[in-house]
């Protein structure tokens, strides 16, 4: 036990070693205790997994524990990703506890909690947490575990924010990549109930992913690069394990950062939507939105500033120390916006993008 560190990200190791039910358990009564001090056993818990090996059956278990402390638990009845089952918490008004190790190697499993509003555990819930480790909770025997499936009410929130017509008329061909995680069965579902076409790979569940790592960067999407580079006017897309990260490769075959594509998203949200209410005023400057300096695109892509014209972005030089910070804010990299010549329907390619 003294192995277990619970961060905002939740506790990870390595499957059969410290990664066993004995931890588990003390993981789950840690939790148990912590909904119970703060919301009694009326608060419903709500528990999913990702592919990897081993989560379904931890899952079971922390669900029927959990069961005996007393709360109604729902469990999931398929592979979930994690966004999913955190929009559920919020949804459900429930707390969430997520099996998954993210976009780590396949031998590690961990354990994310999630609170009912949906978003990562602050540092006084872990504390908590960590202080509930050493202390016992009795169990009651009460409560229930009831299989359930999460997609339809994801979907039908989704179908409520997504133009899913306007993303027939984009004009490239998408090819997404699986890459044996948690959003098979997901993002392929949605876009086949609407009829728009995309081709695929890797698209069963693999709790080895592949022989790689579940981790939508360059180096663990060479097959999607390479296939996106030999399909004209074609864009690639990917997920980690569980689906809380994403992968952009552009008609180029370049890899495309989630800073960028974020950026891209507030342009479209602010642009064509006209939802500024949510972003920070500074904000808007500082990813660029409504100016852009020419020094904040590469200067070996020349055609990357015509691409952000393309998409609305006029240039000044107003913005130029805003700009660049914030290109370069994200992982201590000169991450400028690059590649993304998306054609001119800029609105349908964000829209895919919200998915």
């Amino acid at each position: 036990m003294e192995n277990i560190k619970f961060g905002t990200d939740g506790w990870r190791a390595v499957v059969g070693k410290d990664f066993n039910k004995e931890n588990v358990h003390t993981v789950t009564k840690a939790i148990g205790k912590y909904v119970f001090d703060n919301f009694g056993t009326h608060k419903k818990i709500i528990v999913g997994f990702d592919p990897r090996n081993m989560a379904e059956e931890f899952a079971l278990q922390t669900a029927n524990q959990l069961a005996g402390y007393g709360f109604n638990v729902l469990l999931s009845d398929k592979v979930i990703p994690t966004p999913v089952l955190a929009y559920s918490a919020k949804y459900l008004n429930a707390c969430a506890v997520m099996f998954t190790a993210s976009h780590n190697p396949p031998e590690y499993l961990g354990i994310k909690f999630i609170p009912d509003y949906a978003g990562p555990a602050t540092s006084e819930i872990t504390d908590e947490l960590m202080i509930n480790l050493h202390i016992p909770f009795r169990e009651t025997g009460r409560g229930s575990v009831e299989r359930y499936n999460f997609r339809p009410d994801y979907f039908n929130h989704i179908e409520k924010l997504i133009d899913f017509e306007r993303i027939k008329t984009l004009d490239k061909n998408i090819i997404f990549d699986g890459l044996y995680a948690a959003s098979i069965g997901y993002f392929d579902k949605i876009l086949d109930t609407y009829g728009i076409k995309y081709d695929s790979l890797h698209m069963f569940h693999d709790i080895n992913f592949g022989g790689g790592v579940p981790e939508p960067k360059p180096k663990y999407l060479k097959e999607l690069i390479e296939k996106v580079k030999t399909t004209p006017n074609s864009v690639g897309l990917a997920n980690d394990g569980d689906s809380d990260r994403f992968g952009v490769i552009n008609e180029h075959g370049e890899y495309v950062s989630p800073n960028e594509i974020i950026a891209i998203l507030l342009i479209h949200l602010t642009k064509n939507k006209g939802r500024y209410s949510f972003i920070p005023a500074p904000r808007l400057f500082e990813i660029g939105i409504g100016t852009f300096h020419p020094a904040a695109l590469s200067d070996r892509k020349p055609y990357a500033r015509e691409s952000a014209e393309r998409i609305g972005l006029r240039s000044g030089s107003n913005t130029r120390r805003h700009c660049t910070k914030s290109c370069r804010a994200g992982d201590g990299r000169d991450n400028r916006l690059r590649g993304c010549t998306f054609g001119t329907n800029a609105e349908s390619f964000a829209t895919l993008l919200i998915v």
